[in-house]
């Protein structure tokens, strides 16, 4: 009898807990059905995780990338890889990675959102290793501008990393005549060590 109260008392638990009621690929998952959970079976965003950076004597750019189980307005649920960066240009701190990491989807800071896991393309990057690479956006919370942002894993001079190329849509940047402040990012293409 204790049995069967026990197991009465845990099916609301576990019943509550799964809030999709399908598994789907998010590789060619397509484009979000409800109460579909696009699962990354192969676990490719967990190669991607860790803490990035690269230097020069223009600017400084560090990001830590994170894999999550992240909910869409509670329509459709994915993982995918969240992140927050430090942008340091000419001296000054543009935007600030923060100490909290784990509250990183709460913080309305320098947001990093990779979601979509692309098949290997030799033409996409040249010294890239011949793995999958990802895409995604960059917001700049100064500004209230994003870029598209693609990912893929490099070695570059024996050290092991990332390239980034920050792609700006043509509204998305400054145009001709436009008073509004440009984009706050390091628009362009470089390769980040790992350091962690």
């Amino acid at each position: 009898m204790k049995k069967i109260f026990l197991i009465l008392l845990l099916v609301p638990v576990f019943a509550g807990a799964q809030v999709y009621q399908t598994i789907k690929p998010i590789e060619g998952g397509g484009s979000g059905e409800y109460g579909v959970y696009y699962k990354d079976f192969n676990n490719v965003f967990n190669g991607f995780e860790g803490t990035y950076e690269y230097s020069s004597p223009v600017f400084y750019f560090k990001i830590v990338l994170k894999k999550i189980f992240n909910s869409v307005g509670d329509y459709f649920y994915e993982d995918s890889i969240i992140g927050k960066y430090q942008y340091i240009r000419d001296g000054v701190d543009i935007n600030y990675l923060g100490d909290n990491v784990i509250g990183i989807t709460e913080d309305v800071d320098s947001k990093i959102s990779l979601g979509i896991i692309h098949a290997a393309d030799p033409n996409f990057c040249e010294g890239c290793l011949n793995e999958k690479y990802l895409e995604g956006a960059i917001f700049d919370p100064i500004t209230h501008k994003a870029s598209s942002l693609y990912v893929s894993k490099k070695v570059y001079n024996g050290e092991q990393g990332i390239q980034l190329w920050f792609l700006l849509h043509a509204e998305e940047g400054k145009l001709e005549n436009d008073f509004e402040e440009p984009i706050k990012l390091p628009i362009g293409e470089f390769f980040m060590r790992k350091i962690e």
